[in-house]
């Protein structure tokens, strides 16, 4: 619930200001280091969950709802607004209920720390795109946008993996 209020708030401010290149950034930094910090790291144990029958049909008809909602509006909000609530983590959230709901809490959190984590290949495939692309052209810049984003993610997989070994060692 207070990701959602921090959300509509966010994309409200986004849609009324439009903050250069470096200054966003270094805002998406610091949002996305302050989410890593609130979403501490913990040991789970492994554990599968069985899931009921109507689990991935629930999970697919809430994803399409959205997006049918985004996309029948879309004309009314204009391409601004529009492209700011099309991140809305639609994905996350719904796999974060069936998670708490199948394995609870501290689950839940994992995955949302995972998500945050993987949130470092978006902004960097994003950056390279909003640099590039007007003097670079079409194919030049989403390939090294798609480099960046394969990069930050690997780096993103080492430092979980480096926290992992390092709160086992400690």
């Amino acid at each position: 619930s207070l990701a959602l209020i921090v959300f509509v708030a966010s994309t409200i401010v986004g849609n009324s200001l439009q903050p250069a290149f470096v200054p966003a950034l270094a805002i998406l930094v610091a949002v996305v280091l302050l989410a890593l910090w609130a979403l501490p790291m913990r040991d789970l144990p492994a554990r599968i969950a069985y899931a009921p029958k109507w689990d991935l049909p629930a999970r697919m008809l809430l994803a399409a709802a959205f997006v049918l909602g985004l996309t029948t509006f879309a004309g009314v909000l204009g391409p601004r607004l529009s492209g700011l609530i099309a991140p809305f983590p639609v994905f996350g959230m719904i796999l974060a209920i069936f998670t708490h709901r199948q394995l609870g809490g501290p689950a839940a959190g994992g995955l949302l720390r995972g998500i945050v984590l993987g949130s470092w290949a978006y902004a960097s495939f994003f950056m390279v795109v909003a640099s590039l692309l007007p003097g670079w052209g079409i194919g030049r810049t989403y390939g090294l946008a798609v480099v960046a984003a394969l990069s930050a993610s690997g780096l993103a997989f080492r430092s979980r993996r480096r926290e992992q070994s390092v709160r086992r060692v400690g």
